[in-house]
């Protein structure tokens, strides 16, 4: 590997220019370069686009180089080492848009065949993260994704917690409908996340998108009930302790929208009695409401201090959505809302806030996490990390 001696993004990208203009830059060479880029990323910020690479030219001339080089037949674990570095470096250009069309006319579905587990969760992350922020990037990227989803089907079994959790967020992230094939894949998702000892597994990162996810693709009651059961089970309320401030917010924030939703479900049903459906709301209800409780307790138990402006305004919402106005910390919220020169207004359900990705490490051995020190708001991401591929 003539990248091992190499160190920091300014050597890559001079050696990864100096075999482009030799003509002696290979696919396989070209994408450990852009791997190795997408490694050294600040990994103590929000996973955006680094510094260097918005005027970068010789990253540009990488970008094009693979593109030039990339096919859908090549190996594997070259395609889903790029896809998953082009999403952890938020590479969404026009060069990557035409490259992810010119791919998704070329993949075949007996070409995914090769690919292991492994390789079809990074390839699902990066395609996610690319098509989440850029419009021109997304339809191909979902082309590309819905291909992935009928192989990844196959494999679920196999997919470790945090490749399950990567993977609901993923699918939330490239916006696809939880219905036909997307739907089936995201409740087999859940159905496998809820596995004796699997959420136990997950990093308060896993979680909070985890249950993002589900609540942002709107998934029936019984997968939200199983998964808020599972959660309720598995996860000690002393771990809570682990989860920062933009944890807490995404979680109660999704927490509060699938109680809603199963409220509203259980007041439908109950107008059909001869209805044949099982309803599962009040289960779900009550066990996401024991959650948001715990969290709740969670949130107010720190110094007011920890939680910005737009994080509080997310809990307030969760609180008064529910109707847990009354809860002890809710004075508390007030009075660091109004110190901080906020005001618990309303939020949009769907436009309170959004979330990055699952936690991750960065090799074999090593823990990689990249925290945002805000919450996002919109479709924005608020940190994202994955595994990379090896």
């Amino acid at each position: 590997d003539i990248w091992e001696a190499v160190a920091g993004v300014e050597q890559v990208l001079e050696q990864a220019h100096c075999r482009i203009n030799n003509a002696s830059l290979s696919l396989a060479e070209a994408v450990k370069a852009l791997l190795h880029l997408a490694r050294s990323a600040d990994r103590n910020v929000a996973c955006d686009m680094p510094e260097w690479q918005a005027s970068e030219p010789r990253f540009v001339e990488l970008i094009q180089a693979i593109r030039e080089l990339i096919r859908a037949t090549a190996e594997p674990s070259l395609l889903s080492q790029m896809f998953w570095s082009l999403g952890r470096l938020n590479a969404n250009s026009g060069d990557v848009a035409t490259m992810l069309e010119h791919l998704a006319a070329e993949f075949q579905p007996p070409a995914l065949v090769r690919f292991t587990s492994v390789q079809l969760s990074d390839t699902l992350l990066g395609l996610g993260r690319i098509a989440d922020k850029s419009s021109c990037c997304r339809p191909p990227a979902k082309r590309i994704a819905r291909l992935i989803l009928v192989e990844s089907l196959g494999h679920l079994s196999s997919f470790s917690p945090h490749s399950l959790a990567g993977a609901i967020w993923a699918v939330a992230k490239l916006r696809l409908a939880a219905v036909g094939m997307a739907g089936t894949f995201a409740k087999t998702c859940v159905a496998q996340l809820c596995r004796e000892g699997y959420i136990g597994k997950l990093s308060s990162h896993s979680l909070a998108t985890s249950l993002w996810a589900v609540a942002r693709l709107r998934l029936d009651t019984r997968e939200v009930s199983s998964l808020c059961s599972a959660v309720a089970r598995e996860v000690e309320l002393k771990s809570l302790r682990s989860f920062n401030s933009v944890e807490l917010c995404i979680s109660m924030w999704a927490l509060a929208k699938m109680i809603r939703k199963c409220a509203r479900r259980r007041e439908a049903s109950r107008s059909q009695p001869q209805s044949s459906r099982p309803c599962h709301g009040a289960a779900a209800s009550d066990s996401a409401s024991a959650i948001l409780v715990a969290l709740t307790d969670e949130a107010f138990r720190r110094n007011d201090g920890e939680f910005e402006p737009q994080t509080l305004t997310n809990i307030s919402w969760a609180l008064t959505t529910l109707e847990l106005t009354g809860h002890a910390g809710k004075a508390s919220l007030a009075a660091a809302m109004n110190s901080q020169g906020g005001s618990p207004g309303h939020v949009s359900a769907d436009s309170a806030i959004s979330v990055g990705g699952p936690a991750a490490a960065a090799g074999p051995a090593s823990t990689w996490v990249a925290e945002a020190s805000r919450p996002a708001v919109s479709s924005g991401g608020a940190y994202w990390a994955s595994t990379p591929p090896a």
